[in-house]
C-alpha cells in the first residue's frame, strides 16, 4: 500500500499483515473430523500463537465496530512493541459481504 508522504516525493509504505481464514477446520477425511467452519475464535488462536512465536507479550483485546465486519464479532488487538502502540483489528466478515469465487 502506498500513501502520499508529507515529508517528500517518495510515498510512505506502512507495513501491514493480513490473515484470512476460511473453510472447514479440518479437511474431509474417511476418519471424520471437525467440519465446522473456521470462526472468530480460531483466528484469535492464530493471532495468539503468532504473537507468542514473536515473543510479543501483553496483548489486550477490546470490542470494536466496523461496517464491513460482522456485528458483535469484531475486536481490536493492542500490543506494545518497543514503546510503540500497535493496533490491529480482527473480525468475522459481515453476512452482507459477497463471497468471491
Amino acid at each position: 500500500m502506498y500513501l502520499a508522504s508529507e515529508d517528500g516525493p517518495l510515498p510512505d509504505e506502512p507495513r501491514r499483515l493480513t490473515l484470512v481464514l476460511a473453510g472447514p477446520r479440518e479437511p474431509e477425511s474417511w476418519q471424520g473430523g471437525d467440519r465446522k467452519p473456521i470462526d472468530f475464535y480460531d483466528l484469535k488462536g492464530v493471532i495468539e500463537t503468532l504473537l507468542a512465536g514473536l515473543r510479543i507479550n501483553g496483548a489486550t483485546y477490546e470490542a470494536a465496530q466496523h461496517p464491513t465486519f460482522y456485528p458483535g464479532r469484531t475486536a481490536r488487538v493492542i500490543v506494545a512493541i518497543s514503546g510503540s502502540r500497535v493496533t490491529t483489528t480482527r473480525a468475522s466478515s459481515s453476512p452482507n459481504a459477497r463471497l468471491c469465487s
